[in-house]
């Protein structure tokens, strides 16, 4: 399985492992206590303070092991740290030096690429030139003017002829050089691409997720506007920008539908407390006291009204 550009950084850029045979740090020397008071000559034990000094057994202490590289699946790293530490300093410089061979593998290939790409933009800047200069000398040159010539001077009609052909096999030939080397141009830049895709947009090139987040992309450019023969030249950058892009504006639709329904939602309407109608016994109560308080007689009149109604 070939690494990815990302994962071969990763692991050249990962920190050096710990040394196993490195000799351990002396230890460093109790700080005497802060008391006023010494302690007692006759506590001093040279057998305890010895023993103490002595380091640690070699069963005791712990033994430094290589990190996993960094490209291994969990399951693999799980494996790996039960390896003995000798088993993981072999297995680190093999992957080490695979990674290295890749690597130079990779950048080779990104020059020859870049190579590629620079002859077709050459031939590309070349050709227009060559039809330019056959089309300027022999467009007058119709069938009929041939046909004239051939009768009038034959020596001359052959020479000239013989010079159209030459130059416009030249121009024929520069046509289609430029066509093959601008479709091997566009293979070699798609390759590219490709290979700093890792670093640009991660998330496109994942293994089993990118090539259908690379379409979503390529339908949400063309929504926007973007000329679908426009894509194949879109750099690495580019995409990852592009697929940040449709991800705020994903999100950015999420958002707000989520915030709609609550702010569409219809407020419960309240029944206001004086709408009820108050019991018939608290209505006479009411006319009672107010009777009382009053004495009139329209007061009284009402009482009486509602006393006799059911």
């Amino acid at each position: 399985m070939s690494l990815t550009v990302d994962e071969a950084v990763n692991l050249l850029s990962a920190p050096p492992p710990p040394e196993a045979d490195k000799p351990a740090a002396p230890v460093a020397a109790a700080p005497e206590p802060e008391t006023a008071e010494a302690a007692p000559a006759d506590d001093f034990d040279p057998l305890e303070a010895e023993l103490e000094a002595e380091p640690l057994a070699d069963d005791a202490a712990p033994v430094p092991g290589e990190p996993a590289p960094a490209h291994w699946a969990a399951e693999d790293a799980a494996i790996w740290n039960s390896l003995p530490p000798e088993a993981q300093k072999t297995v680190a410089r093999q992957e080490a030096a695979r990674q290295q061979q890749v690597q130079a593998v990779q950048a080779e290939a990104m020059r020859n690429q870049q190579a590629l790409i620079e002859l077709a933009r050459a031939v590309d800047e070349r050709v227009p030139a060559i039809v330019n200069q056959y089309t300027q000398r022999w467009h007058e040159w119709t069938p009929q003017v041939w046909a004239r010539l051939a009768n009038e001077d034959t020596h001359e009609y052959t020479r000239l002829k013989a010079q159209h052909d030459a130059e416009y096999a030249e121009a024929i030939t520069a046509q289609e050089a430029r066509d093959g080397l601008a479709q091997m141009e566009q293979q070699a830049f798609l390759a590219q691409q490709s290979s700093l895709l890792a670093q640009a947009a991660p998330d496109l090139a994942d293994p089993q997720k990118g090539a259908e987040r690379i379409q979503g992309v390529a339908k949400f450019l063309i929504t926007e506007g973007i000329p679908q023969d426009v894509l194949p030249r879109i750099s690495a950058a580019e995409w990852g920008l592009a697929y940040d892009a449709m991800r705020y504006r994903q999100l950015a639709k999420r958002a707000a539908e989520r915030k709609a329904p609550a702010a569409a939602a219809p407020a419960r309407a309240v029944p206001p407390a004086s709408s009820a109608a108050p019991s018939p016994a608290r209505t006479r109560q009411g006319l009672e006291a107010k009777l009382t308080k009053s004495g009139s007689i329209d007061d009284a009149v009402a009482l009486l009204v509602a006393r006799n109604r059911k």
